[in-house]
This record gives structure tokens, sequence and C-alpha cells, in this order.
């Protein structure tokens, strides 16, 4: 969630049991050695040019020192709209058929054996699914960058696909199929998520539905993929050792041969602007007998990466959440949750959790909570209650700090290593790309006044979002 489904080596970035958003793990390897955690960001210099192949696939180059190794972001701008009702399911099937080749050709040709070596040292491969783009991410030593990515232009744009890789893909969507049902409020989010966006949102997840890919056929795969998986869709970002000038150059040697294909316009996808929605729905995995539980997601759209007031919305959602924000601290939320009688996890207080913003084309943040059916009135008029409080709150000076250093401890913790690095200079670039450098997003941060985040709270407050299931 938070626009993303659930990344193959990750967890769904603000989705209610997303864990660290519901995103699969999927590793080329084992994880032998993690790469050295280090708080180094990219040297401050210029803002790098956006530079672009002639086949249409644009690069950006980062230097980072900090280790040997290479972070590396790819992003295909596929949305889940490119797909229609009927091939949903296909961009996952198709980053699961990418897996399969990429495993195959790693561990079945000599040529790659030290690429292996190299990516099991580095964590392996990762591919996410997201709702507005299909991204991979590794890292790999810098003598090793060459080959990898030689073997994903090859993989991704040039190879056709087989009826072999699309069969061992959709063996992978029926055994995690069950998986992702288990959590029954993977469906509140879909519903949150459409009452948001608009009607014409399908109430639906972004992953595959492994009874729905069956019917996929390989010609109508192969249709899809080569009408959208093309470099003039994609856009690849190196953060390491070297110049950004000589990372640049090794992406033109490896991937000059992927060939130029007219890219389908039309991305970032538009989302307005929507009213207060409420969408509801019934579900039986949420009854237990005699006893049954309610899920519910609220939330609110935030402004774009893009926009001016995009710190001070990260300020703004950290003051609400955490320990010592207002939503744990707040009297009547407290007293309204306690008063239910479902069961917490050892170790949890209250049955709230927080979906963070992530980057995308309509970024937000929600909270969800699990409660007794009776209590989900009182439960939501105290946290739509708490929530307006923050705009009083931004008046205390030391609220306002406290909210701005979890903000920079944030984004500081999103790029600790260059996988991470790479991926926030990527997911920046798909959603930001006319704002400053993102290095310049600290001080833009630092820069939030009380002001500020009281003219974010009477922007983005006043319209909330509702997703709600309950018990049958």
């Amino acid at each position: 969630m938070g626009g993303r489904k659930r990344e193959k080596s990750r967890g769904a970035r603000g989705r209610p049991g997303g864990g660290s958003a519901a995103k699969r793990g999927v590793l080329l390897g084992l994880l032998l050695l993690l790469a050295s955690p280090v708080w180094a960001q990219p040297v401050a210099r210029a803002r790098p040019p956006m530079v672009v192949l002639s086949n249409g696939l644009r690069v950006l180059g980062y230097e980072d020192c900090s280790t040997s190794l290479v972070g590396v972001f790819l992003a295909l701008k596929v949305g889940a709209s490119a797909e229609g009702s009927d091939l949903s399911g296909a961009r996952d099937l198709l980053q699961d058929a990418f897996r399969w080749s990429l495993d195959r050709k790693l561990h079945s040709d000599a040529k790659y054996l030290n690429l292996t070596s190299a990516l099991l040292v580095g964590r392996g491969l990762s591919l996410g699914t997201e709702w507005e783009y299909l991204s991979l991410r590794a890292l790999c030593p810098r003598s090793e960058l060459g080959p990898l990515l030689t073997l994903l232009g090859q993989v991704i744009f040039r190879d056709p696909l087989t009826a072999e890789a699309v069969a061992a893909a959709k063996q992978q969507l029926a055994r995690q199929g069950e998986i992702y049902q288990t959590n029954p409020a993977e469906a509140t989010y879909y519903l949150f998520r459409r009452a948001m966006l608009g009607p014409e949102i399908p109430a639906r997840p972004v992953y595959a539905d492994p009874q729905r890919v069956v019917a996929l056929s390989l010609p109508a795969l192969e249709a899809f993929r080569t009408k959208w998986f093309v470099p003039g869709k994609a856009l690849l970002v190196l953060a390491g050792p070297g110049q950004p000038e000589q990372l640049v150059a090794e992406a033109v040697e490896a991937l000059m041969a992927a060939p130029k294909t007219e890219a389908p316009s039309g991305w970032p996808p538009h989302f307005s602007l929507q009213p207060s929605k409420v969408q509801v729905a019934t579900n039986p995995r949420l009854q237990q007998g005699d006893r049954g539980v309610s899920s519910l997601i609220v939330g609110y759209r935030l402004p774009p990466a893009a926009d001016a007031d995009y710190p001070a919305s990260l300020v703004l959602y950290e003051m609400l959440a955490g320990k010592t924000g207002i939503l744990l601290t707040d009297q009547r939320l407290r007293e309204a949750l306690t008063a239910t009688t479902v069961a917490q996890p050892a170790g949890v207080a209250l049955p709230l959790q927080m979906l963070p913003p992530a980057p995308s084309a309509a970024p937000y943040m929600a909270v969800h909570i699990q409660t007794d059916p009776a209590r989900v009135g009182a439960v939501h008029e105290a946290l739509r209650q708490a929530f307006a409080s923050v705009a009083t709150k931004s008046k205390d000076p030391a609220a306002v700090q406290r909210g701005k250093q979890r903000a920079l401890s944030a984004q500081a913790l999103a790029g600790l290593n260059q996988g991470g690095r790479a991926r926030r200079l990527g997911e920046w670039a798909l959603f930001a790309p006319a704002r400053d450098d993102l290095r310049g997003l600290p001080k833009r941060i630092e820069a939030v006044m009380a002001e500020d985040l009281q003219r974010v709270a009477r922007r983005c407050l006043i319209r909330e979002y509702v997703g709600l299931q309950m018990p049958e």
C-alpha cells in the first residue's frame, strides 16, 4: 500500500499488516552478507542531468563513495490502469516471470558466476509491483555493474517470454495467493483507496489473483509486455562509487542494445481530488464464531512530492505518529480504543497502525484500526477529533520541533544504504521531476514553520476517506 503493492523482498509500505506493504520477498540466492549500514548521502554537487539514451531509457547517476557497492533502481512507468479489466494482474505475473528468467540465467551460465556471487553479497534482486510503476532493486560491486545491467536489459526488454517462465510464475502466485488472504485488512485498504481516488477505481489488489491469472495466455501477456515494457517507459538510477558520468556510461554500454519502441503516454496517472467518502463492505473472515471484529481505515490525501507543501505534510504526519505523537497520546481516542474487546498482540498497547506517506501520484496518510463492531462509530469520531487537534498542537514549538526531527530521521533511515538511496532518488525523479534535488529536502523540512503546518492541516484534513469492513 502506501500507493504500493508488496515488494518481493520487502513488505508494502503503508498497508495494514504489510510489515517491513505487503511486498513478497524474492531473492536470487541466499542472503549471506549485509552491506555495511552507513548514513552517508550522495555527495553534494550540482544536480546531475537526466541522460536520455537513444532508445528512450532515462538514466541518473549519483556519486556515493561510502562503500564499493552500487545501488541500482530500475523503474518501469507502467501503472495498474494499463492492465484494464481483461489483464488484471499481468504486471505482477510478468515480474515473477522475469524473476524466474533472471534466476535461470544466473545459475545456468558460467559467465555470470561472479555476478551471482556478487548478488549474494549485495542481498540479491528485489522486484516490486506498485500501483503506478514496477521496480527492480539491487546492490552489487562496481566491477559487476556492467554484467548486471546487460542481463537486466536482455531479460526485461529483449528476450521473448517463454511458456516455461509464465508457468513458473503462475505456480509461484498460486503458492502465495493464500498468504495474502490471511490478512482481512487488505480488502479494507482497497475500499479506502477507492473512496480516496474515485468510484472508477476497482476495489481489488494490485498483485495478481492466482485464480484470474490462470486464464492469461502467453500471446496476451507478450502483447502487453511488447507494448508497455519498453525503454521509453524506464528510469534507471545508479548510486555508487565513481563520477555520475562514469556510472551513466556503464548504463549506455549495457542497455543501448534494447530496441527503441514507441512508448505509450499517460503517465503519471492523474487522480482528481474527491469529496469525503466512505466505502463499506462485509467480510466473513472478520467473523470468528460468535465474535466479530471490524476493520477501519481512515485517511487523508497529502500534497504530492512536487508540491511546495510536501515537506510540511511530512512533519504533520510525524507529529501524529509515534509513541509520543498526537494519536497515541490523545485521551479520548485512547479511551475509545481501550474499550474494545479486540485482543491485541503481546507488546501492542492499542489496536492502531499508522500508514505513512509514500511517494506516489496520490500520497496520503492513514490509520488502520481493528475494533469491536459496536464501537466503530465512537472510535471513528475520536479518531477524527484527534486528527483535527494537530492544528492546535502545531502552535507548540516543542511539538513542531519533535515532528521535524522525526521527519528528518525518517528520511535518513529510508536512505540508509546505497539500495535505499537509489530507490529514494528514483522515486523523487518519478514523482517530483520539476522540484529541487531530493538532497535539498532536509533543509526544506527544517524550514517548516507553525503556519505551514496549519495551512496544510486546513488544506488536507477537510476531506476524509474511509474504508470499513464489518463481519457478516
